[in-house]
């Protein structure tokens, strides 16, 4: 059995979330084979992600089956070079993580993003569903340029798969809704950039469009 026999082998494991084969999706970066064992590389960006593990267990699964010694890895092409400036007009960058959940996360993010508004930084305003664990911000601009990133209203999958918390399509009525609350700042901002990021079936190039006529109207 060679490199190409196991990559048809592993054309049998199909990205839960993807719904295509690990192979065709280019998860597969290498594959090297030495008596029984055989190591496969996965180009998985978080490995002990649900989805990712699920996908993993398959691939042993299949090689176990035709009597082989899986041993994976997994890692991902960053596409940058040690050296390469990732971010050249990033100062700084304040990340606020934690293992688990109920540490106060939100808590801190909330009174760093207000400690930066005193210093006179841009901050972005989320549009985001009406649920009591989100903070819902109403519309203000920290300096002369406003920034609004339209997510998603929908309450009932906030907390699902990403490809599901933003697949949602705003009404003409709701973005008339957010023009209205952003035209009350005229006078205070310069300009306002709103970045739609309900990306998921393509409702955001629709909805900028819209936005777009709601706006010049109003």
């Amino acid at each position: 059995m060679d490199v190409d026999d196991i990559r048809d082998l592993l054309r049998e494991v199909e990205d839960p979330d993807l719904g295509d084969d690990i192979v065709s999706l280019n998860l597969v970066n290498d594959v090297e084979i030495d008596g029984e064992t055989v190591h496969v590389d996965l180009a998985l960006g978080a490995p002990f992600a649900p989805h990712e593990m699920e996908i993993a267990d398959r691939v042993r699964e299949v090689l176990e089956a035709e009597g082989l010694e899986p041993e994976l890895s997994a890692s991902v092409d960053r596409g940058v070079s040690a050296e390469e400036d990732v971010l050249p007009n990033v100062t700084n960058i304040v990340a606020v993580a934690s293992g688990k959940g109920g540490v106060g996360k939100s808590t801190i993010a909330v009174n760093v993003a207000a400690g930066l508004a005193e210093r006179g930084v841009t901050l972005a305003v989320p549009d985001v569903p009406d649920i009591r664990s989100l903070y819902r911000s109403r519309p203000r601009a920290t300096t002369r340029t406003g920034y609004l990133r339209l997510h998603s209203r929908n309450a009932d999958y906030w907390y699902a798969d990403d490809k599901d918390r933003y697949d949602y399509d705003y009404s003409d009525a709701e973005l008339q809704d957010v023009a209205d609350a952003w035209t009350a700042l005229d006078g205070e901002v310069d300009r306002v950039y709103a970045f739609f990021n309900n990306c998921h079936g393509g409702q955001a190039a629709r909805n900028a469009e819209s936005f777009r006529r709601i706006v010049e109207a109003t």
